[in-house]
């Protein structure tokens, strides 16, 4: 595997993340009036 650790979680002050594969909701038009809208929370 090119990336061994993409699917490792990892531990970003006290939050803890099952994978390292984390996209802003911004990126996807998934964002109204700079809050996440129902359609992104999946």
């Amino acid at each position: 595997m090119k990336y061994p650790n993409l699917f490792k979680p990892i531990k970003i002050k006290g939050l803890e993340l099952k994978n390292r594969i984390v996209f802003p909701a911004m990126g996807t038009g998934f964002l109204k009036d700079g809050y996440v809208t129902d359609d992104f929370i999946f």
